[in-house]
């Protein structure tokens, strides 16, 4: 296999460290920043290396809507329901189970939020041929069970809507860490001044 003059570089470099010889030019903060940056990259968090400023705008104006789906966006099946409620489980079908097809979110969510839904683990258990199913048998109605699991499926989508968002910088926080920077770099010089004098002194004056 091929290998360019930086590899070259890099193994000659290598074999150097295992026979013992110091690498002068490793202590040259520019050739060490190099190697660094070209074999171990800087990562990017994850919400700042997949979504935009205007996405999270999007995604921000989404969750203040507070949306949660109605009657009409859903499909409703009804069954026995198990568990304690006498004799009204067994001659009602209280048991709810919701489906929102997919389809039909996307005129109301943002696309990008629509195709992490498609493909996060969080839904995992819930995505059952493209759609989210949320099952229901709280109470001995229902009526309270649909609007349960109306309930549920919202706050499972709030939940996974609220996970990518990242808030903006407040001025106070920017403020903040502003000057904590100018601090520390207030401190660095001091520091570097201290050891140029410390230095200088045990300089030895040759007439």
């Amino acid at each position: 296999m091929m290998q360019n003059s930086w590899q070259r570089h890099f193994l000659f470099n290598c074999k150097m460290f295992r026979k013992g010889f110091i690498w002068r030019s490793l202590h040259r903060g520019a050739l060490f920043h190099a190697y660094s940056q070209a074999f171990f990259p800087k990562k990017q968090n994850f919400q700042e290396a997949l979504f935009t400023k205007e996405q999270m705008n999007e995604l921000e104006t989404f969750l203040k809507q507070n949306w949660k789906p109605t009657k009409d966006q859903v499909e409703i099946k009804f069954a026995r329901s198990s568990g304690p409620g006498g004799q009204n489980v067994n001659k009602i079908n209280t048991k709810v189970t919701v489906s929102l097809p997919l389809e039909n979110l996307r005129p109301i969510f943002p696309s990008f939020l629509l195709r992490h839904i498609c493909t996060c683990q969080e839904l995992r258990r819930f995505r059952v041929n493209d759609q989210l199913q949320i099952q229901s048998q709280a109470t001995r109605t229902q009526s309270k069970n649909i609007e349960d699991a109306l309930t549920r499926l919202a706050n499972l989508l709030q939940d996974v809507a609220k996970s990518l968002y990242i808030a903006p910088t407040s001025p106070e926080k920017k403020k903040r860490l502003s000057a904590l920077k100018e601090y520390a770099n207030t401190k660095r010089l001091d520091e570097k001044k201290k050891k140029s004098l410390k230095k200088s002194s045990r300089r030895v004056c040759i007439d």
